[in-house]
This record gives C-alpha cells, structure tokens and sequence, in this order.
C-alpha cells in the first residue's frame, strides 16, 4: 500500500493510481479532505479525481485525536488508521478479509470523527457515498470504524471490493514465485500434473479459509499426449511456453443483510406461566 496521508489533491490521487497501475502489485490509498462536510461536498471532490480503477482507494471521514505535544485535540487525516486497519487484519485474519467494519475495522485510539455519516438519519447519504466509491469513517453506535470495502473502479462487478483486490494480489504474488520454480525443468506431461498437485494445498486451503467459494485449474494436468491437450497446443509447448488457465470464484464481504419481520396476531401455543 502507497498513499500520501495528508494530502488531498486531485492531481496527486491520478498520480498515485497511475503508479499503482503500473506496478500492479500495491494499491493506492486517497483520502478526501477533511473540509468536505456535506454529501455533495465529498461527491463533487470523487467527481474531480478522474480515476477509475482497482487499483486506487479512496477514504473520507477523518478523525479527532489529542496532539501529543499540546494535549489539544486536533483534526487528521484517517489514512494513517486505516492503513492501520489494513495491517491488523491482515496479520490477524487472512488477507482477503475486508479490514471495514465492526469486527476489523475498529479504530481504538481516535477521539471522534470529524464529519460523521454514521447517524440512522444519514443512511442513505452513506450509501451515496459508497456508490460513488468513497470509503468513509464513522462513529456508529458509540464505535468509531471504517466503513466501505470498495476500490475506485466505476464498473459494478466483484473486483469493485477492495478485498478482492487484496485477494487477487496475495494469488499473485503467492504462486509466481512457486511456478518460477520449474523454469527450465522438461515441459512435459509429468511437469504439469507436478505443478498442479504442488499448487492444490494452497488452493484448497483458500476455499477453507473463506477466500474463494472454488476454483478450477487447467493446465493439461491430466493430459497424456499432444492429441488431448485442452489449454495448451503441441505448437507452444514445442517453444517451451506452458500456460495455465486459473478460474476462481472470490468471496466479497457481506454488504447487507436484510430481516424480515412478521407479525401475527394470537398464537397457535397456549402458555401457562407458572407461580
């Protein structure tokens, strides 16, 4: 993770996207200022950063804290708590956890919150701000947390949940350096069953820990001869280029639960209260 903490410009935000994009391993982290106190305030400022992408994410909210050489209290930028957030969880929990919320989204040591949409009154400005992918802090029910789990990307589909970004970039950098391992080796049937029985454990241990609901791996693993191939061809493989095609089905955070409550009048159970 990358971000400029107290800084809140436009330009620097495209900027910091457009490293991250580049180097495709590391997200960006922007926060909107703090002086954006109203829904319209904080959408106009998403609006004037021309990013769409997952590899940007954007914070709002701020937080009060005692200044340590005043004892006063003073208003700062959220990111450091939310990089905080991130951390945590992901050495606690598992990295395709999302560090939003009241379980991993906590943050313990802030005063308050600087603009607040936490209130039941300002549901719907919450969910305003969600949709136009601002994350924000607040104070719900007496817990300061992060709330949101979304990257910049305009696009509705999974890859717009921050853990699933996180999820894509642990895949990554997780086998690479596994299937580096056999450059050189002979590219041959026996190889790919190879590769595939050493990357199973790891695959099967994410659909165990939550971090995907399946996945499915074909890389010819099976195959026998040049005739059954399904992936790969006799062409590429003759040039020493093996691929593999991993499809996975990623778990997103729950964004909503939804009760039903049904009121019945009388009841089909007498009750005799005992004195």
């Amino acid at each position: 993770a990358i971000a400029a903490p107290d800084k809140s410009e436009a330009t620097i935000h495209v900027a910091g996207n457009a490293y991250a994009e580049a180097r495709k391993d590391l997200r960006y982290y922007g926060h909107l200022d703090n002086t954006n106190s109203t829904t319209t305030a904080l959408l106009a400022a998403r609006a004037a950063i021309t990013v769409d992408s997952k590899y940007t994410r954007l914070y709002a909210g701020g937080i009060k804290v005692t200044d340590p050489i005043t004892s006063l209290i003073k208003e700062i930028s959220e990111l450091g708590d939310v990089l905080g957030c991130l951390v945590t969880s992901q050495i606690s929990f598992e990295p395709w956890y999302s560090y939003a919320g009241p379980v991993r989204g906590v943050i313990p040591n802030a005063l308050g919150v600087v603009n607040n949409f936490g209130s039941p009154a300002q549901y719907n400005d919450l969910n305003l701000l969600a949709n136009a992918q601002i994350n924000m802090v607040i104070n719900r029910n007496s817990t300061i947390m992060l709330w949101g789990n979304f990257s910049a990307q305009l696009a509705d589909n999974i890859e717009k949940f921050t853990n699933v970004n996180d999820l894509e970039i642990y895949l990554v950098k997780a086998l690479t350096p596994t299937l580096e391992g056999y450059l050189e080796e002979p590219c041959d049937f026996p190889l790919f069953k190879q590769i595939y029985y050493t990357v199973k454990p790891f695959l099967d241990d994410l659909v165990t820990k939550q971090g995907v609901y399946q996945y499915l791996w074909n890389g010819d693993q099976f195959a026998t001869s040049l005739a059954n191939l399904q992936v790969n061809n006799a062409t590429d493989l003759g040039s020493g280029k093996y691929k593999v095609d991993l499809q996975i089905w990623p778990v997103p955070s729950t964004q909503s639960i939804t009760l039903n409550v049904t009121l019945n009048q009388g009841s089909g159970v007498q009750i005799n209260p005992s004195i």
